[in-house]
């Protein structure tokens, strides 16, 4: 079997040195900083689940709408005989987080790249004049060297700005190419980041740039599904040559089923480009000396934490974790350390190895330490790395490749992560249901109920009573003649209801002064009245403006770093191939990747609400610009397009030497109706009311069309309709 898999896939198949099965044995120091990454980064995972981890877990459970069970005290659970699954539960902690996830993050982003200002010229000063004066002395003695200089450093410093506009130009254009080329869409994952944050106190997105043929641990940074089927095909064959798979087993049907779907494929097309991960809040573990999350200011380290099988970790580092050595038995090999996924995806070590052989996972932690540059892929329990330390795969100026989203941000000498705005709506939340359950209770208690004297009626005549139809005429033996039914039962209605008791109007005016949001956001009032309603939303906005504030600075760092990213691994043949021969892409160091060009997310990108103010401020500064001469129509028409929005292309509107529309009919309207060509009120201009090309009053006598005028006597037309 081995041989025909070997004819089939050539030389891919012969891959038994890919997968390292036998347990490591490193030196003594390799093994003592092994051991120090890992008990590092155990003891820092310790120290964040009792101070953040352990709240965002429960967060995470109360949003979902566990509200009762979690942290419930024993004098709250004896007042109930319900299980907590059937108490009231008005989940307003999921519609906030929908709602304000809405509002901070309404469409992606619209990315501007600008140059930094420099001083590129050391002759010319920058002004036009100046270069007036030069081409004037030119023009009078053509030997004025220090003329001739201005006119060359003028025309070299404007020479190189205009291949920097069409640089920044370039990289913008690449960037959103990268952000619609992501196989999730961005927006979506960015959503759930903000989500996120909102649930636990922090969001992270994770920039990196995928390679062809590059192997990661995450799942979703994987660009292509080709790519996994070779990593798939690669861990079987190397099995498959190492006797670890038996004949006619369920892995030797998936080696063939592989060989055969990718025997049937002419082309493999991977591409590499930008790759957004976003990992879980509690998967990121930082170095507790930490001062700032932002930028992770003071931390030294920072690591993620992955959960994989055994088969994982042999496609993405060709390790085989679980194996042991030759000779040695299961229960003397150094493996790593064992996990089952329990209930909500979280993760219990295992001792048992018996247990090993089912469904397990193995802990690895990713660490990037900033203290020399390194990274570190360290396995639970295994002695060695998986793969030998090295610098990072891309560059960064902040090193860290993870960017945090965080709100509430609070100074706190306990944690740096702070309280989401789940937990801050938790006594609300928990106070709404616990009001709603006490209604519930109270109609129970208030249902109409019926007495008598115990022994007075058999179980018949209860019988009769109970299920009488209307108007049904009942026959009860155990009453007298002469009795009243009225003696005989009595009826009770139960202790009445309080609306004030129950009213939850104080919960949402809490709810307001704490989060922001207000009863209205939550799709209803209690009688608020408009002017009420109208003074929250406007606290409302100014509290939803600082988050987003927030998220724009999040954005802006995180395309900034993309567009390092960019112009240190794209090379210029896949530029021009992906946006054409016209694309300028430089050649650049780190030194100067970040010197030249700088990425910037526009204002009011991501949902703020100032763009009618843009235009406002657009519509009184153009007209002042429309006097100054040599203002450029065609910039002044795309600055109006940019503020308002729109992605009308104006690079076919343009005619060179062509006048603006209201020349040209000024100009018809100044040859005359028979110089025009056609005559008549359809084509005069003068017929055109209101809205005529030039509406500027005239100092010539205008003629007056006969047909037009009304007869004597009539009354006179009313304002606006003369010529319609």
């Amino acid at each position: 079997m081995e041989n025909e898999f070997q004819s089939t896939m050539g030389t891919a198949v012969d891959q038994s040195a890919i997968i390292s099965r036998e347990t490591p044995e490193p030196e003594a120091g390799r093994a003592e900083l092994v051991n120090a990454w890992a008990d590092r980064v155990r003891r820092a995972r310790s120290f964040w689940h009792d101070t953040a981890f352990k709240r965002m877990i429960e967060d995470m459970r109360f949003t979902a709408g566990a509200q009762w069970a979690t942290g419930q005290s024993a004098a709250d659970a004896a007042q109930f005989t319900e299980t907590p699954e059937d108490r009231y539960v008005a989940n307003i902690t999921l519609r906030h987080v929908i709602s304000r996830t809405a509002s901070i993050y309404g469409k992606n982003p619209k990315v501007v790249a600008k140059r930094k200002p420099r001083l590129l010229s050391t002759v010319w000063d920058g002004s036009g004049q100046s270069i007036s004066a030069a081409m004037e002395a030119v023009s009078m003695d053509p030997m004025n060297m220090q003329a001739m200089a201005v006119l060359q450093d003028a025309q070299q410093t404007m020479a190189q700005n205009q291949m920097l506009d069409k640089m920044a130009r370039t990289l913008e254009l690449m960037y959103e190419h990268e952000i619609d080329e992501q196989p999730i869409p961005f927006k979506v994952q960015m959503k759930g980041t903000v989500r996120r944050a909102l649930t636990t106190g922090v969001g992270y997105t994770k920039l990196g740039y995928e390679r062809i043929m590059g192997k990661h641990p995450d799942v979703d940074r994987r660009i292509e599904t080709t790519e996994q089927q070779l990593s798939a095909m690669e861990r079987l064959s190397a099995d498959m040559a190492d006797g670890e798979i038996l004949e006619g087993s369920a892995e030797e049907e998936q080696l063939r089923l592989l060989l055969a779907d990718l025997s049937q494929t002419e082309q493999v097309i991977i591409r590499e480009g930008l790759t957004y991960n976003f990992p879980d809040s509690t998967a990121i573990i930082m170095d507790p000396d930490i001062k700032q999350l932002r930028g992770f200011v003071g931390a030294q380290w920072v690591a993620e934490e992955y959960f994989l099988s055994a088969d994982r970790i042999k496609e993405v580092y060709g390790v085989d974790v679980s194996s042991s050595a030759p000779g040695v038995s299961d229960e003397e090999a150094a493996t790593a350390r064992a996990y089952r996924r329990t209930r909500h995806h979280a993760y219990s070590p295992t001792d048992s190895v018996k247990d090993k052989k089912g469904d397990t996972y193995h802990c690895l932690w990713e660490v990037y330490s900033r203290t020399d540059g390194m990274v570190y892929v360290v396995c639970d329990g295994y002695p060695d790395f998986l793969v030998e330390p090295a610098a990072p795969d891309i560059y960064l100026e902040r090193f860290f490749p993870w960017f945090p989203f965080v709100i509430n941000e609070v100074y706190d000498d306990d944690t740096v992560i702070p309280m989401s705005d789940a937990r801050l709506m938790r006594d609300m939340q928990r106070e709404l249901n616990r009001t709603r359950q006490g209604l519930r209770e109270h109609r129970v208690a208030a249902r109409p109920r019926t007495y008598m004297a115990s022994g007075r009626l058999s179980e018949d005549d209860k019988a009769k009573i109970t299920e009488a139809e209307a108007h049904a005429v009942v026959e009860i033996t155990g009453m007298q003649p002469g009795e009243k039914i009225s003696d005989l039962l009595q009826s009770h209605s139960g202790p009445s209801i309080d609306p004030s008791v129950y009213d939850p109007s104080p919960v949402f005016e809490d709810y307001l002064r704490a989060l922001g949001q207000q009863e209205a956001n939550l799709g209803g009032t209690s009688g608020s009245t408009a002017t009420e309603a109208a003074i929250a939303e406007g606290s409302r906005s100014t509290s939803v403006a600082s988050v987003v504030d927030d998220l724009d600075e999040f954005l802006t760092e995180l395309a900034r770093a993309s567009g390092q990213v960019l112009l240190l691994e794209c090379s210029a043949e896949k530029v021009k191939k992906v946006l054409g021969p016209g694309a300028v892409w430089p050649e650049l160091d780190r030194e100067n990747v970040a010197l030249e060009i700088m990425l910037e997310i526009e204002a009011a990108s991501t949902g703020r609400p100032n763009k009618a103010q843009d235009i406002q401020n657009a519509q009184a500064i153009f007209p002042m610009l429309m006097q100054i001469p040599g203002i450029s129509p065609e910039w002044m028409a795309k600055e109006m397009l940019r503020r308002m929005d729109d992605r009308l292309d104006l690079a076919d509107a343009f005619a060179a030497g062509m006048p603006s529309i209201q020349m040209m009919n000024a100009a018809k309207q100044a040859a005359g109706p028979e110089q025009a060509g056609a005559g008549g009120p359809a084509t005069d201009p003068r017929a055109q009311g209101g809205q005529g090309g030039n509406n500027a009053p005239s100092t010539q006598p205008q003629q007056v069309n006969s047909a037009a005028r009304p007869p004597e006597g009539a009354p006179p037309p009313p304002p606006g309709s003369v010529g319609m």
